[in-house]
């Protein structure tokens, strides 16, 4: 028996201490290359083709199978600091300054959006929707600093609400992929 007055003995805790952090530390690992390698994506297919919020495919269908396949909460936070980090050394070629600070919110801001509705099974619409409305935050934060910095965005001189509405689209469909692959690698291991 390895228990005195509740408390585990030193060498069991010492047992499964070295594991878990050994665990984190890969979980950890594995979400940062998630969010560079959807950012390096992004950056190897700029393709100029005028419609604006089409990365979202790729970014957000990246970001929440990083998600739903991790334990931690804050998961996508992780990914989207993983690609804050290549657009903050500006290694990738992109020239906009406040690019990171946006990826870091749109991370944030799925993760929010998990936290407030719970961690009970959410279909799969929902969370492609929580998806979208992640990914429209790119729009709505360069609106915000277009208006306060005069920064130019070439992405708001067009119809904004047609921009804001691509991103949702695009968001959406990233993130219903994801969650689809997410849950078919699930009943094919079950």
């Amino acid at each position: 028996m390895e228990q005195v007055s509740g408390k585990l003995f030193q060498r069991s805790i010492s047992k499964v201490l070295p594991n878990r952090i050994v665990a984190d530390f890969l979980e950890v690992t594995f979400l940062i290359l998630i969010g560079m390698l959807a950012i390096t994506i992004h950056s190897k297919l700029r393709i100029p083709m005028g419609i604006p919020g089409k990365h979202g495919i790729i970014f957000m269908f990246l970001l929440i199978t990083g998600k739903m396949a991790s334990r931690f909460s804050f998961a996508a936070s992780i990914s989207s600091l993983g690609a804050s980090a290549l657009l903050y050394f500006n290694i990738l070629g992109f020239s906009d300054p406040f690019l990171p600070a946006i990826y870091l919110f749109i991370g944030f801001s799925l993760d929010l959006m998990f936290l407030i509705y719970g961690k009970s099974e959410k279909s799969d619409y929902l969370i492609a929707v929580f998806c979208g409305l992640s990914y429209m935050f790119i729009p709505l934060i360069r609106l915000f600093l277009n208006t306060i910095t005069h920064f130019p965005y070439l992405s708001l001189l067009g119809n904004i609400f047609a921009t804001l509405f691509m991103h949702v689209v695009f968001g959406f469909i990233g993130g219903l992929l994801g969650v689809k692959l997410i849950r078919a690698a699930n009943k094919k291991v079950s």
